[in-house]
């Protein structure tokens, strides 16, 4: 989170914060809010998506050679990711 924070004042372009294998077992209960209070606190960013651990489903899809969409339909990763995926393709783009 340190680094993040750091680099977040560096950057010179909009950018989306994304947490990634976000789960109880590391910060407790409730991590999303913990993580979304957290970068609020500290930051000002609101993050733009939470990417839950499923490492049986990301070791299918490297096993298997297929992308979750394929292999692991009911994957609370696959559903953050298809969302976030989403919402950038509705984001305008800027020139």
């Amino acid at each position: 989170m340190n680094r993040f924070l750091w680099d977040c004042r560096e950057a010179g372009f909009e950018f989306w914060p994304v947490a990634n294998r976000v789960r109880s077992s590391v910060i407790g209960k409730n991590p999303t809010r913990q993580l979304r209070d957290t970068l609020h606190r500290l930051a000002r960013l609101e993050i733009k998506a939470l990417v839950p651990e499923d490492s049986a489903s990301a070791d299918l899809s490297l096993a298997k050679a297929e992308p979750l969409c394929l292999c692991a339909k009911g994957s609370k990763m696959r559903e953050a990711i298809r969302r976030l995926a989403l919402d950038i393709l509705d984001e305008p783009t800027k020139d």
